[in-house]
């Protein structure tokens, strides 16, 4: 009865031995793989940034006396990008409402697609922009009419930067848009008018 005894306390022994190694290495085996799923995870991150954008040049002008027509900065007032390397993806937005505007240029634009960038030298770059556009109102431009039906079609764009650090920069860009405006093709040039300070957010 004795000796029966101590078989089953060895057996218990061994087993419970079994179940805290078996728990050991399940744990490891968990870390390990919560390690590689980071690994990934940093390795898919490397490289990439995202960029978000402001038009200054509505507050430029509020110091220096240009003509009312120079006041229009664009139809876009705020950007955000995101990618690696020289393509981005593109997005920008600008928005006025107002109810007692009485020149009737209140407006909204967006414009979304991807840009591709070039550096020219370590200061300057220069990009293309291929976006989806639809437009409500002003394009926000000193040619522009106002246009109660909108206009929805395709924008190229052609930007240059200047880098002022490795996480700041100046932008300026212009659009040709070509879409539809009441039923009827249209064609839309837009100067390079607005002046952009862009924070680069990098993800390394």
């Amino acid at each position: 009865m004795h000796f029966k005894m101590i078989r089953i306390i060895i057996l218990i022994f061994f087993l419970g031995a079994f179940i805290i190694n078996a728990q050991a290495q399940s744990e490891e085996e968990l870390q390990d793989l919560i390690e590689e799923i980071n690994e990934k995870k940093r390795k898919a991150r490397a490289g990439k940034t995202v960029e978000m954008g402001i038009n200054l040049t509505q507050t430029i002008t509020q110091f220096i006396p240009f003509n009312e027509s120079v006041r229009r900065a664009g139809p876009f007032t705020f950007l955000y990008r995101s990618g690696k390397g020289a393509k981005r993806f593109n997005l920008e937005l600008g928005v006025r409402i107002q109810d007692d505007n009485i020149n009737n240029d209140n407006y909204f634009n967006l414009a979304a697609g991807f840009l591709k960038r070039k550096e020219i030298n370590s200061k300057f770059s220069y990009y293309t922009s291929y976006n989806g556009i639809i437009n409500f109102g002003s394009f926000n431009e000193p040619n522009d009419t106002f246009n109660d039906q909108g206009t929805i079609g395709f924008g190229l764009g052609l930007g240059f930067e200047y880098k002022i650090t490795d996480n700041l920069k100046l932008m300026t860009e212009t659009h040709l848009i070509l879409g539809i405006t009441d039923e009827d093709p249209s064609l839309n040039t837009i100067p390079p008018i607005g002046l952009f300070l862009i924070v680069d957010f990098n993800k390394d």
